[in-house]
């Protein structure tokens, strides 16, 4: 009768999981850990292998975010011509929640709210704070100089549809 008892909470918690995930991707951070930690507490420290296992899967959901996060970052750095590394070092040094931004800008991509250009468009004033930042901290660098360029035509014409 106990074997019955935690296969069935081991099932309606995942489900529970899977089913409050689903409802929302732009709180899914936050869901994920809620849906973590009540998914440990429902099934008990005495299910401590089930607890974990139902733990990983939650955080998996997270982890996917960030490789969609990343993949995101990768396609708009690729259309610009700036190194990937670079193009990461420099969003992470003007917005400190990058990953969250990127993951969002794919979001809305993929449900075509936005076209690669408004993404583009979006993330790039970030990347040139995040240069000046990065060439405050560590002086001129022919990366920093050859990114500078790569984006500058596309500062230009953000200039010109604003104004």
């Amino acid at each position: 009768m106990k074997t019955v008892y935690h296969i069935v909470s081991f099932l309606f918690t995942v489900g529970l999981c899977f089913y409050v995930l689903r409802l929302s991707r732009k709180y899914r951070p936050f869901l994920v850990l809620v849906c973590t930690i009540a998914s440990i507490i429902w099934l008990g420290l005495a299910k401590g292998g089930i607890a974990a296992f139902v733990a990983v899967i939650c955080t998996s959901a997270y982890a996917t975010t960030r490789l969609d996060a990343r993949k995101m970052g990768k396609q708009i750095a690729d259309s610009v011509g700036i190194e990937r590394n670079l193009f990461f070092t420099a969003l992470e040094q003007a917005h400190p929640l990058y990953l969250h931004f990127l993951a969002a800008l794919g979001c809305a991509l993929e449900k075509n709210e936005i076209d690669a250009n408004a993404a583009r468009s979006a993330v790039l004033p970030y990347i040139a704070n995040g240069l000046d930042t990065l060439e405050a901290r560590f002086g001129k660098q022919p990366q920093i100089d050859s990114a500078r360029v790569a984006i500058s035509p596309y500062l230009k014409d953000m200039t010109q549809v604003s104004a």
